[in-house]
Order: C-alpha cells, then structure tokens, then sequence
C-alpha cells in the first residue's frame, strides 16, 4: 500500500513539475510506428519535465500493436483518431467519402477549408482531438497536422509550432510535374506556417528552403537516433571469405529508390561474393521485377534476401549484422534531392560502412564523414561497383570505415546531441509565447 501511494505521489509530482514547465502537445497524422521522430520528440519533451501529450492516428491493426508496445516504456500520453476499417467503419466510410470529395473540389478551389479537408482523411477529427485539453504549446508533423495544430491552437489560445521533415509543397516528381496534391501543400504552407511560432526541420537545405519562403530563421534538428539503440562497436571481420552484406531498409520497398543501380553494379562483380538485403514491405509487382533483374543479370538467387519489417527502435541493431549501409536517394524530386532521410544516420549508428548517392543533401552531410563513406552520382554504376569492390577485396578497410562511422555515430550524429537543440528551441518557443500573452 505504502509502494503504491509513493508511486501515485511521485505521478502527482511529475505531472505538477511538467504543467509548471509547460503542456506539450505534438500531432501526426501517422501511428507511433511510421513518425518515430515524433516519437523521439516527445520523448526528449517528457524527460526535461514538461508535461507531454500526442495526438497520433489508428488505422492499420499491426501498426496499432507495434504502437502500444511502445507505449508501454513511455511516460507521455497517447491520443488516438482510430478510423480504421475493422475498429471504426463508419469514420473509415466517412472520411475516405469525405476527402474524395473535397479533392474534387481542389481543383476548382482551395480556399473555404477545401485544401485542410483535402490534405488528410481525419484533419478535423485531428483538430478537434488536439484542442480537446488544454496546451501551452502544440506542434505539428506532417501536412495534414499542420493545420490541425494551428488551428487547434487557435481555438486554446495557445502557440503552435511544425516540423518538417519534408519539403512539403516540393515533393512531386519531376518526371511527372506538380499536381493537386503539390497545390495543396503549397496552399497550406502558405496559409499556416506563417502562423506557427517556430519552425524546425530534419535537413540543412530544407531549413534553407523554408527560410527563403517564411522570411525567418529555420533551426535544423536532424534526424538521428538514442546512444541507447546503438549497438556495441562492430567486430573485425578478418580475410575476405566470407560475403560482403549490403542493407537497405524503408517501409516500402519499391521502384525509384535505386536498387536497381546496386543490382547492376553487383552483375558486374558476379566474381565476388555479395549480397543484398532489403528490409521492408514490398511494393505491388516491385518484387517480380527487382528479382527478375537479378535473374537476368545472371547473379545466384541467393544474393538478394528479404527481411520483414521491424519497429523503428529496433534498426540500428539489425543493422549492425551488415557491412554495408546504402543510402540510395534519387534526386526524383526537389525535396528528394535536399533531403536527408534517417538511412544514413541509422547506418551510422550501427557502424556501417556507408555507401551513398550524391544528392544534394547528402553530398553535403558526406563532406564530414571522412573514410567511412563513399559517395557516386545515381546512375553511375562502375563507380558504384568500384566502392563495392574495395570493401569486398580489402577487409582491413571495411572495418576501418565501420569503426569511423561507429564513432561518428557515438560522437556526432545522435539524438543525445540533437535532443538539447530541440528542447532549447521549445523552451524559447513557449517563452516567448507567455511574453506574448503577458
């Protein structure tokens, strides 16, 4: 009884401490699983002591476990708009019919609340969930939580904020022109950003971008991950019998993401033992293709293997069973090109020796990884198969560059180090929000 009263005190006086320093409340229109900076993010928010509540979404069942696992080491607050088809059929109905037709009425105009209704299935139902408690400071991921928390703050009389991980209005492919959704975003941008009270983003040249249009500085928080999911420091491999494995991993594994390039430079290797793994769940037809290219390259079945997909915590150690990071990005689009997804760091982290595209964003961040990278133009396959080739044939190299990327990792690029910026900037943020009400 005494355990418990402690416990049920100490609760008090975290909840006490964290309404004093301030009531946070982040949104997404994503689960837990698919924003793990989200997640990270609050977490960072509830260990300095503010009082923490995410406003996420429910729609797929086996992202919704991976959710409440973990939700069950955390110490913030979960929120959920369930619309999923089996738990909440008639929102799933509603919203789906809803969107399709304020898309419609997208192309005639955007204003009225036709662009928020046509950016995401449940933007009203995020709006109403997030100004359902009180908040000092609520902050948006994503495009659709954009105008859910500003206008959700409006309706508290609170300060809104947004992270982009995204160039949001600058991710049509350039193949194809912009189109509806692209108007929508820029639309939104527009009408929004200019209402939030700081602005964060996961790259250097996004920040750039944003600070050209808002007129104000744009604090880059990149998007590493926790010292405490990095493995220990890769062992020495020694000789070079055994294979070398390469990794790539996403949610989806599909077309324009250049794994193509990394077949063709591996069919002109077929010499050397190597081996590509892919971990993620395959897009419609892309695994017929991608194996009927290695088929074709005349390259063993065997040297392509799939993995299934696992929660964000858990990649930096599943990566670390690998030589070889990839991080393939095709400049496809603007914001594909600036970008800087959590691939490299992840790879990083694990100790991976890294092999990257030189896309603008990452030629950047590249300068300063020294040997534990190499870089090529997408579409160059010789100088690709010319990276692969010295890390097969010298090993003593290979864990050299492992070790570097391991340490750059443990040194640099880690959300211990990011963390600080990210709650600096929601201290000032929420200061400067009170100073405005005073």
């Amino acid at each position: 009884m005494k355990e418990q009263m402690n416990d049920s005190n100490q609760a008090a006086s975290r909840k006490a401490e964290g309404l004093s320093r301030g009531r946070i409340c982040i949104v997404t229109s994503e689960h837990l699983y698919a924003n793990p900076r989200a997640v990270k993010e609050a977490d960072a928010l509830a260990e300095a002591g503010f009082d923490v509540r995410v406003v996420a979404c429910r729609y797929s069942s086996w992202m919704a476990t991976h959710d409440d696992e973990l939700m069950e080491t955390r110490t913030w607050r979960l929120d959920r708009v369930d619309w999923g088809r089996e738990t909440e059929p008639a929102l799933f109905w509603w919203s789906r019919i809803r969107q399709n037709l304020f898309r419609r009425l997208a192309r005639f105009t955007l204003r009225f609340g036709i662009a928020e209704a046509a950016a995401g299935r449940v933007v009203k139902e995020l709006t109403a969930r997030a100004a359902a408690e009180p908040a000092d400071l609520i902050i948006g991921h994503n495009l659709p939580a954009l105008p859910a928390a500003v206008e959700a703050a409006d309706r508290l009389g609170c300060a809104a904020g947004f992270d982009a991980e995204d160039l949001h209005s600058a991710m049509w492919l350039e193949r194809n022109g912009s189109g509806l959704d692209d108007r929508v975003a820029l639309f939104l941008e527009q009408r929004y950003l200019p209402r939030c009270i700081h602005l964060t983003s996961a790259a250097p040249l996004i920040s750039r971008e944003y600070e050209k249009r808002d007129g104000r500085p744009v604090a880059c928080v990149l998007n590493v991950f926790p010292l405490s999911m990095q493995p220990p420091a890769p062992a020495e491999s020694g000789g070079c019998g055994g294979a070398l494995r390469l990794y790539w991993f996403s949610q989806t594994i599909g077309r324009d993401r250049g794994l193509e390039d990394v077949v063709d430079a591996m069919a002109r290797l077929r010499g050397l033992h190597i081996e590509l793994h892919l971990r993620g769940a395959w897009q419609p037809g892309y695994e017929e293709s991608i194996r009927g290219r290695v088929a074709a390259a005349g390259l063993p079945a065997g040297c392509l293997q799939a993995h299934a997909p696992a929660p964000p915590d858990q990649m930096a150690h599943l990566a670390a069973e690998f030589d070889v990071g990839l991080a393939l990005e095709h400049a496809v689009s603007h914001n594909r090109d600036i970008c800087l997804t959590n691939k490299i760091f992840t790879y990083l982290l694990a100790g991976n020796a890294v092999v990257a595209t030189a896309t603008q964003g990452q030629r950047d961040l590249c300068t300063r990884l020294g040997s534990s990278v190499a870089v090529f133009q997408p579409g160059d396959v010789t100088t690709l198969a010319g990276c692969l080739r010295y890390w097969h044939d010298d090993r003593a190299a290979l864990f050299a560059a492992r070790q570097v990327a391991w340490k750059l990792g443990r040194t640099e690029y880690n959300w211990d180090v990011e963390k600080a910026k990210w709650i600096s900037l929601v201290e000032t943020s929420l200061q400067h929000a009170r100073e405005g009400h005073a």
